[in-house]
């Protein structure tokens, strides 16, 4: 039997339901942001920045994101909903992505429309965290993630994030995706 609310009631279960501070596409479009004129190139490098600025934000500002459930992988931790986001941001035009089939070669920049996105996002987050922890936490990690490069962040999140890599992991062994292009 279906259950019926007034709009009160259906007010106030709504009102007790934990929301996230980011989704995965805002997520996303911060970290791309944060240095927006610059492109992320490749898409390991993308998903392991992803994945360290979402542990910054989410075990040192103890922001509320929605959880990627990055997954252990030969390059360290993926997402699979990171995945899926970037192709509906792209669909969107929110971002651009050229070379998206090749691992190192791939180059994630935001659009106009992305950029203005990314603003508000940082300017809710510096509202709320400060515009110092934006300005010399989020944006230096990015910069010194970025002069990483491809190999430099593998063995950084190899290093300090072995429960995520497993370098014996096979694409095939999760589904049937190209890594950041779906399949149909």
């Amino acid at each position: 039997m279906m259950e019926y609310y007034t709009l009160e009631e259906a007010i106030q279960y709504y009102n007790k339901i934990e929301k996230p501070d980011l989704t995965l596409d805002e997520l996303i479009l911060l970290v791309l942001g944060l240095v927006a004129d610059k492109p992320i190139n490749g898409r390991a490098v993308l998903h392991k920045e992803i994945f360290l600025i979402y542990k910054e934000l989410s075990d040192n500002a103890k922001v509320k994101i929605v959880d990627p459930r990055f997954v252990k992988y030969r390059y360290g931790a993926f997402s699979f909903y990171i995945a899926l986001s970037l192709e509906y941001l792209e669909e969107d035009g929110f971002i651009t992505v050229t070379n998206k089939h090749s691992l190192r070669n791939a180059r994630y920049m935001l659009t106009d429309k992305g950029r203005r996105w990314s603003n508000k996002i940082i300017n809710e987050l510096e509202r709320r965290l400060g515009k110092d922890y934006i300005i010399n936490n989020l944006r230096m990690l990015r910069i010194g993630l970025d002069q990483l490069g491809h190999e430099g962040i593998i063995r950084y999140v190899r290093e300090n994030y072995p429960e995520y890599y497993d370098r014996n992991a096979r694409k095939r062994d999760y589904v049937d995706m190209d890594w950041g292009v779906l399949v149909g």
